[in-house]
């Protein structure tokens, strides 16, 4: 018998899954799509999930899709089986709570969570710039909903007490989160910074973490290193970039005297480097870049046209 999870290791949705397996300590085989059109075609709708979505898990014929709906089948099945871990008690009581705390997820928590992650890195990943307005409001919304967790955490390791589903579940979002550069908004409140760290250092996440070569930034396309060819690419743009700003400099200052001159092509060429240095940056933590880069570019626009 072999559990077979069809999922993208990227997503957090298959990630719970992961998670639940690894607590479980059952073994799985794991498929990757190939193509995101993969997962729209006919027979993958008709015979996988009929939304073209993942994770979807095969258990010996027995098929289901959903990740929470995936994560209790695999806890009423075999929870008890390989380990001694309990992610949903059997107590009516105690499983009600973690029913309750798993709802505030799903309800508050969840929401503005994915709201901030859309648009920190989905849309960077689409070539598109954040929607400015939209981070802000998902980031007070944030604040309001861990305020509430920082008075439930008040006195407990785990939201039900004792670690459970209710935990998991909150873990691959948030670890997005954390990668975004949002991680503030949980450290500094130190109920849920210690559940946090709590959740997130148990071995079963630390495998998925290695396993998936994870770090704590996003890099554009996934994990992938800033090749030869791009520094090179890089480099070319500098030059060109450099000689066109020079000009544009020349052309307005031509009347200015020659130390104001040299001051402000050397101010210039600084510009261009700090550029560069973040167009470089961009390709390893594009969500910390964007912002500086912003800020030199309107600031080389004004020394220009004002």
């Amino acid at each position: 018998m072999t559990i077979i999870v069809f999922g993208n290791s990227t997503s957090p949705y298959t990630r719970i899954v992961y998670y639940v397996l690894k607590e479980l300590g059952l073994s799985y085989e794991m498929i990757q799509p190939s193509s995101y059109e993969e997962i729209k075609t006919p027979e993958y709708l008709a015979t996988k999930h009929p939304f073209g979505r993942l994770p979807y898990l095969d258990d010996d014929g027995f098929h289901i899709y959903e990740s929470r709906a995936i994560a209790r089948y695999l806890i009423n099945k075999y929870q008890g089986t390989k380990t001694s871990t309990v992610l949903i008690p059997s107590d009516v009581q105690k499983a009600a709570l973690i029913e309750q705390f798993i709802s505030i997820e799903t309800s508050y928590y969840n929401q503005p969570l994915s709201k901030l992650i859309t648009q920190l890195i989905s849309m960077k990943r689409q070539g598109k710039e954040p929607d400015l307005k939209i981070v802000n409001e998902a980031r007070e919304e944030l604040d309001k909903v861990l305020d509430v967790y920082e008075k439930l955490l008040e006195g407990k390791d785990y939201l039900a007490g004792e670690f459970s589903l209710a935990d998991i579940l909150h873990i691959p979002l948030t670890f997005y989160a954390f990668r975004a550069g949002e991680g503030d908004l949980w450290n500094k409140r130190p109920n849920v910074s210690r559940w946090w760290k709590n959740i997130t250092e148990r071995e079963s996440w630390k495998d998925i973490v290695t396993i998936n070569k994870l770090s704590p930034s996003v890099r554009s396309s996934e994990e992938t290193p800033l090749s030869s060819s791009l520094l090179a690419s890089t480099f070319q743009k500098f030059i060109s970039r450099g000689l066109l700003i020079l000009n544009l400099f020349l052309v307005r200052i031509y009347s200015l005297s020659y130390e104001i001159l040299k001051l402000l092509i050397s101010t210039v060429v600084v510009l261009i480097i700090v550029i560069e240095l973040l167009n470089i940056t961009e390709r390893i933590l594009p969500d910390y870049s964007n912002m500086g880069k912003t800020f030199i570019y309107d600031l080389i626009t004004r020394l220009l046209y004002n």
